[in-house]
């Protein structure tokens, strides 16, 4: 947190900014879902980050999944403590002991005001997070974070760095829209593959069975061709079909009266 900042800066923080704060081995240091508090800068030992996944239920307990490893001189915390949201997971102390100095809010933006080192920290220590996180959007989280490094750098010449919450927040809500749309890319273009294929697979059935169907035609009576003349429009009527199948354009996501998830082909 306090890389690069001079011993000379250091010395004129007020110590009452910072409450020491000890811990012994599965202690809970942090709640999921409990309001930001501040920050946690791990003096000594180290905490391992767990979120829960499932509910509790009868005779059954909450799961819980580890995210991270944190050890001396990382901190933990920021995330909710600048996007103002609830804590995202629980943090307990993973070694015997731990000693933590923790900095409430008020206290950290006194001294987030003052630093501009600790804004280029705290803002890197954001972007590995967050990437370490959105493995899925791989691509994204890479031009996220190159916008972010051009950010950084700018923070030094203006202390303009990570002062808007709300900023923040929208970037990590596009971010999530954009996992959604190269997502849903994806499933559509799949489709569209296997459609494709099966067209290719059984579009020489369909010319063949027209081509039989017009021999039959030009050997039969007209009063037998009724039924033939049918049987050739619902055949032809699979070929527009699977041509209206191959426009992903036409393909959306839907329910169908049981509340179940169909694809809809549009004309």
């Amino acid at each position: 947190m306090f890389q690069g900042v001079s011993d000379d800066m250091l010395s004129e923080l007020d110590e009452s900014l910072f409450e020491i704060k000890k811990y012994v081995k599965d202690e809970l240091i942090i709640e999921q879902n409990a309001e930001p508090d501040g920050i946690y800068l791990i003096a000594k030992g180290s905490l391992v980050i767990k979120k829960i996944t499932t509910k509790e239920t009868a005779g059954k307990e909450a799961k819980e999944i580890v995210l991270n490893v944190c050890n001396k001189n990382e901190f933990v915390g920021e995330m909710a403590l600048v996007s103002n949201k609830k804590r995202s997971a629980n943090v307990y102390c993973f070694s015997a002991q731990c000693k933590i100095l923790f900095i409430n809010t008020d206290n950290f933006y006194k001294i987030y005001e003052k630093l501009h080192e600790i804004q280029m920290n705290l803002g890197k220590t954001i972007v590995d997070r967050l990437g370490e996180t959105s493995i899925r959007a791989t691509n994204e989280m890479s031009k996220y974070k190159k916008l972010l490094d051009v950010q950084l750098d700018n923070a030094e010449r203006n202390n303009a760095l990570l002062k808007s919450h709300k900023d923040l927040s929208d970037k990590n809500v596009q971010l999530e829209e954009n996992i959604k749309i190269v997502k849903r890319k994806s499933i559509i273009d799949t489709i569209v593959v296997m459609v494709n294929t099966f067209k290719s697979d059984i579009e020489n059935s369909i010319s063949s069975s027209i081509d039989i169907i017009d021999k039959l035609s030009s050997e039969l009576p007209p009063e037998k061709l009724e039924d033939l003349n049918k049987l050739k429009e619902l055949i032809n009527s699979m070929s527009d079909v699977l041509h209206t199948y191959q426009n992903s354009s036409s393909i959306s996501f839907e329910k169908n009266r049981d509340n179940e998830k169909i694809i809809k082909f549009k004309k």
